[in-house]
């Protein structure tokens, strides 16, 4: 097979195109220079009116009155009426005109046919007619449609200001329960959160989401069940720079059942930390609790060892082992 068998000669100047263009025309091939100014025969004897281009293709102007653009139908190769080209009938369903891209809608060409809007709106119905039908002729009832709940004004009244219904001075009775308030003045509003609010809360997801069990290799429990809290090894003056507003060191997570003494975590930090237990260590340590909720002041706890924790301090709170005391 040779390098000539690829392409095809043009007919114009005899270069081999390996991407020839066949002229509707005359039907000769021509490379790309010549396909457009090349001599046609076949179109210079037709009886196609002048309007033809230069491939002999009829241009049809789209009928819409100012628009110089042809059909669809024209751009295709139909004009003419000779079918042979790329497009075939692309006109309007309803009026059966032929127009341009742009005019090719009802809308824009003020179409004189029946609005297709309609006769598909007319089919749909006829469609769920049918649909029913069916259904009924094997038995099968619809569902009814459930009626939406009317939509009522939840906006809330002040305070202040009692229904139009009721006077004044029903609405200020002394001794009224809250019940009867929350009918008159309408339900309470509540408190807007403040950022250190927002804080507190990623706080303690944090010191629950990184503690792991006080007692290693205990069992895990539901989380309702559990106590987390940061605990740390201190002396009594960092404790007194904690209540001053200084950071204090950096402490580990843990959870304990609810129901644990809190003297068995007093024994279990001691261990933990490695801290050298001394002879009368409920003399000389203390187990404290401080709070780390921005509301609470910054003032330590002597956690009593007899209670469980769980009862004397919250959920992210710092539980201190306090040497030296």
């Amino acid at each position: 097979m040779s390098l000539l068998d690829v392409g095809r000669a043009c007919a114009a100047c005899d270069n081999v195109d390996f991407l020839p263009f066949v002229c509707p025309a005359c039907t000769n091939t021509f490379c790309s220079a010549h396909i457009h100014t090349h001599a046609c025969t076949a179109a210079s004897t037709s009886s196609t009116p002048s309007s033809l281009g230069r491939l002999g293709r009829a241009k049809a102007p789209c009928p819409v009155v100012g628009c110089q653009r042809e059909t669809i139908e024209s751009v295709g190769g139909l004009g003419g009426g000779t079918g042979t080209g790329i497009a075939r009938q692309v006109r309007c369903p309803a009026c059966g005109g032929a127009f341009c891209v742009a005019h090719r809608e009802q809308s824009s060409h003020g179409c004189t046919g029946p609005s297709l809007t309609d006769a598909r709106h007319d089919a749909l119905i006829a469609h769920q007619a049918r649909g029913r039908e069916t259904l009924a002729a094997h038995g099968i009832v619809p569902k009814p449609k459930i009626p939406m709940p009317a939509q009522r004004d939840t906006a809330k009244r002040p305070a202040d200001v009692s229904p139009p219904s009721m006077p004044a001075t029903q609405a200020a009775t002394p001794g009224a329960s809250a019940t009867d308030l929350e009918r008159v003045q309408g339900p309470a509003l509540k408190p807007k959160r403040t950022k250190e609010d927002v804080l507190w809360d990623v706080h303690v997801r944090k010191v629950k989401s990184a503690a792991k069990p006080l007692i290693k290799g205990a069992k895990a429990i539901d989380v309702a069940q559990r106590r987390s809290v940061a605990w740390a090894v201190l002396d009594a003056a960092r404790v007194a720079q904690w209540q001053k507003g200084t950071k204090s060191d950096k402490a580990e997570k843990a959870w304990v059942p609810l129901d644990m003494p809190a003297g068995r975590v007093f024994d279990l930090l001691f261990d933990l930390s490695r801290t050298p237990r001394p002879p009368n260590a409920a003399e000389v340590c203390k187990l404290l609790v401080l709070p780390s909720n921005p509301r609470e002041p910054r003032a330590s706890r002597q956690i009593n060892l007899s209670l469980p924790l769980a009862g004397q301090c919250a959920d992210g709170d710092a539980v201190v082992l306090v040497r030296g005391v």
